[in-house]
């Protein structure tokens, strides 16, 4: 799962995550205290009367951590959708045209003594030989499912 340059950079990921998180634990659970610095007499912008929040801590992180992470659940919903609709789509076509990959004759493997190959002869009716979940996965060439499936994720992206 993990590449061999994977691995340094989920350290790198798991490092930055806690460095990021030191000042969070360090201000809120120790007993940092602030600066202390002085204030003039005549400074007006000091002297409103105390008014505790609008917004509690606990409605800002719950309403700010589950607005984005719902928007981000449509949005995978959304393309997951979307993906199994291109590949839907993909696989009727492929399925009903049977167009025949550039290999198929190779894993088909048809019995040549029976097969009339004059010159211009379109052949409909042989037997393949080969495995049959090759001869079947040979069938179906047009249209390309790595295309569809790209251009539906380029798609989606833009």
């Amino acid at each position: 799962m993990f590449e061999a340059r994977g691995i340094p950079f989920v350290l790198l990921d798991i490092t930055c995550l806690i460095l990021g998180g030191l000042p969070l634990a360090a201000f809120n659970l120790g007993k940092v205290v602030p600066y202390q610095r002085g204030f003039f007499c005549t400074d007006d912008s000091l002297r409103y009367p105390f008014h505790s929040s609008t917004v509690t801590s606990t409605v800002l992180y719950t309403v700010g951590l589950t607005l984005p992470i719902s928007c981000m659940v449509i949005a995978v919903g959304t393309f997951l959708f979307g993906a199994a609709m291109s590949q839907s789509l993909t696989d009727i076509a492929k399925y009903s045209i049977g167009r025949l990959r550039p290999h198929f004759l190779d894993v088909c493997r048809p019995d040549w003594n029976l097969i009339n190959c004059s010159a211009g002869t379109y052949i409909e009716t042989f037997t393949c030989q080969g495995d049959a979940k090759m001869v079947n996965e040979g069938r179906l060439s047009f249209y390309s499912g790595h295309s569809s499936f790209s251009m539906y994720c380029m798609l989606f992206l833009a």
